[in-house]
């Protein structure tokens, strides 16, 4: 087995960052559902949900545009803090969000841990943890799919 090096992963990482944060600016679900295998799992503080349909794939991406709609958010700058090959086609990945407006900041960064997977030709999300600020709306967001585990 070959494993790539680590700068390699943060690339994977960082691109799959750009791609799926330009598709909330630009409306693009299908850029977004590019991004990410379904069934898909998630973590928030709030639980563990899994996501087995585009139906709900689709209820996340228009509950985050809800969401940057209702706080005037504008940006989104997310930056790769660490990555590393797990095996050939499976990296692990931890970055921080922050959200933008035209004033400011919104809150402090948050922390993400992600598994990538490549699928065929494409790496995509499988799993992430969302060490999410306490802000209802952005938890509401993240509320679709099952319930696996409550917080």
């Amino acid at each position: 087995m070959t494993v790539l090096p680590d700068w390699h992963a943060i690339e994977i990482a960082q691109d799959l960052l750009e791609r799926s944060g330009k598709s909330y600016f630009e409306n693009d679900f299908d850029l977004f559902r590019s991004c990410f295998q379904i069934p898909q799992e998630f973590e928030t503080f709030g639980g563990k949900r899994r996501i087995s349909t585009v139906e709900e794939l689709r209820a996340l991406f228009d509950g985050m545009l809800k969401y940057f709609k209702d706080n005037g958010i504008t940006g989104l700058h997310r930056r790769v803090i660490a990555a590393r090959f797990l095996s050939e086609d499976s990296i692990q990945s931890t970055h921080e969000a922050q959200f933008i407006t035209d004033k400011a900041q919104i809150g402090s960064p948050y922390p993400v841990m992600s598994i990538l997977e490549k699928r065929g030709t494409d790496w995509k999300v499988v799993r992430g943890s969302y060490a999410l600020l306490k802000d209802p709306g952005h938890e509401l967001a993240f509320n679709v799919g099952t319930v696996i585990e409550p917080g």
